[in-house]
């Protein structure tokens, strides 16, 4: 390189010092050599052919070779200039376009390695999204798929290359591509990322449970250039779910039964004792009653109207007990039924009330009656409201102490009629007040009780106000008393007849009510004379 550059200027000293050759010729030549010098070596290489120009003809000045001295000085200064001129327009300039090659070929090699680094991370993540079970796929603006894994083209039959151009409505049916479809434009619209889930029916006919989320993909100025999916498959874990609540379910269906057995358990414990109870005094009365038969004289009569009594009751018992169960069963069984008429609901409960106030006082206790109306009409059956009402009064007096008081009320509340009957009794511990109306339901254990009864007449009472259409509640505090609310509804059947009161006094018969107070007695009333 140097060598050519040496004799390029001795090949400019050689030109410019021979005297055949004229100075214009010598200024275009020096021109020309300035040229070439900065074009090849920017503005230092112009700039030193321009000043090794000037002391070139500086010299044939002084040496006078080949010089006009009548215009030595103006050609000297003028070729000065212009050598100058264009070594330093040229120079700086081919200067300028060397940096800016230089710096357009560091740019072209950095986008070659950008571009080599991008195609193998492309790579990279193709090979990756192919890899994943998960289903991708890449659609553009109209809907179309342009791109997608294996997992997604195996699950809809086909390959990169087949699904490339279709769209959701190739893939299933239209009812279910009409929501993806609108799914897409509502993600464009507002260019937020969204999930659904839902069950997706493919076109062979196979439902599976999926969670579809979509995002937009934007290219460098920022604006939707089309959208990714992935699919999430949750059919197993929809399965687990649902296996798991149905073990969930079977578990407190078993502990159900398993309560239910327990109840059952004591039911049957406490029917053992309801029965025995009575056959024993029953059996007991007979054998003193033939004992007492083979004994002379009379002496032994009044022993003998004692022990019929208690064999009498103690039969009523067990005949309540039987009755009870019956009816239970056959409303479990739907064929119990009620027989309607209209009654003043008033007269029916106040009469029910008055008929078992010698019960109340043998325990020393005050029943009171209270109406907000004197009449009410009302269509219903009226045994089965009586025995509705005769197993609360009989629970009432049963459950309260010698002196206390039982208040029946009647009163209007929405479209129904309100029976209260509220004592001062023992009260019921709260967690057995959900339980209370439970088939077999006891309050206290059969070995800790101190009254009879075989826990199903309020179960009666429950089903009897529910097949008139009505429901029954309970509010109690131990110690304080409770309190029975049955709410019957105000419905009147015009084409039957009206019962009065004096229809009801002659109905009630002393055995019935006997019959449902027959586990209400005193421990005299129940030892054999």
């Amino acid at each position: 390189m140097m060598e050519k550059r040496c004799l390029f200027y001795i090949f400019i000293v050689i030109i410019n010092l021979l005297p055949m050759i004229p100075m214009s010729i010598k200024g275009i030549t020096g021109l020309a050599f300035i040229c070439v010098s900065s074009v090849r070596s920017g503005f230092k290489g112009g700039m030193c052919t321009a000043g090794l120009l000037i002391l070139i003809n500086t010299i044939c000045v002084i040496f006078g070779i080949n010089v006009d001295y009548e215009y030595a000085v103006a050609s000297m200064l003028l070729g000065s200039a212009a050598y100058i001129g264009t070594a330093y327009f040229i120079g700086g300039n081919t200067d300028k376009l060397t940096q800016r090659n230089e710096q357009l070929i560091r740019e072209i090699e950095m986008r070659r390695k950008a571009d080599a680094e991008l195609r193998e991370k492309i790579e990279i993540l193709q090979s990756l999204m192919s890899a994943l079970p998960t289903p991708i796929c890449i659609k553009d603006l109209d809907g179309r798929y342009v791109g997608c894994n294996y997992a997604f083209g195996q699950w809809f039959g086909y390959n990169e290359e087949e699904l490339t151009g279709k769209n959701v409505f190739d893939l299933m049916d239209a009812d279910q591509a009409m929501v993806f479809n609108s799914m897409d434009q509502e993600i464009l619209a507002k260019q937020t990322p969204q999930s659904v889930e839902t069950a997706t029916t493919f076109l062979d006919g196979t439902t599976r449970n999926v969670i579809c989320s979509k995002a937009v993909i934007s290219d460098e100025q920022g604006l939707p250039s089309g959208i990714v999916v992935v699919i999430h498959d949750i059919t197993d874990q929809k399965e687990r779910e649902k296996l798991k609540l149905n073990i969930i379910e079977e578990e407190l269906i078993i502990d159900e039964m398993k309560k239910y057995d327990r109840i059952k358990t004591e039911f049957f414990m406490n029917i053992s004792h309801e029965l025995r109870t009575p056959l024993n005094v029953i059996l007991g009365a007979i054998q003193l009653m033939e004992l007492q038969l083979e004994s002379s004289g009379t002496a032994h009569v009044e022993k003998l109207q004692k022990n019929i009594m208690s064999i009498k009751q103690n039969s009523l018992r067990l005949l309540r007990l039987v009755n009870n169960l019956l009816d239970v069963s056959k409303i479990e069984e739907h064929s119990s039924e009620i027989r309607c008429k209209n009654w003043n609901i008033v007269c029916l409960v106040e009469e029910i009330v008055l008929s078992v106030a010698d019960y109340a006082n043998i325990k020393g206790i005050r029943l009171e009656f209270d109406t907000e109306f004197e009449e009410r009409l009302i269509s219903c059956d009226e045994e089965k409201v009586e025995r509705i009402m005769l197993n609360l009064l009989s629970n009432a007096i049963k459950f309260t102490p010698d002196g206390g008081r039982i208040f029946v009320s009647i009163g209007a509340q929405g479209d129904f009629v309100c029976i209260r009957v509220r004592d001062t009794g023992i009260g019921i511990p709260k967690e057995k007040q959900m339980q209370l109306f439970q088939r077999f339901c006891q309050v206290r254990p059969i070995l800790t009780r101190t009254h009879e009864g075989s826990g199903i007449g309020l179960c009666l009472v429950k089903s009897l106000t529910e097949l008139h259409g009505g429901s029954v509640t309970v509010e109690s505090a131990e110690g304080v008393g409770t309190t029975f609310s049955v709410f019957l509804p105000v419905k009147v059947l015009q084409e039957h007849e009206l019962y009065t009161a004096n229809t009801v006094v002659n109905r009630m018969s002393f055995e019935k009510i006997q019959l449902e107070f027959s586990d209400i007695y005193s421990a005299s009333e129940s030892m054999l004379c």
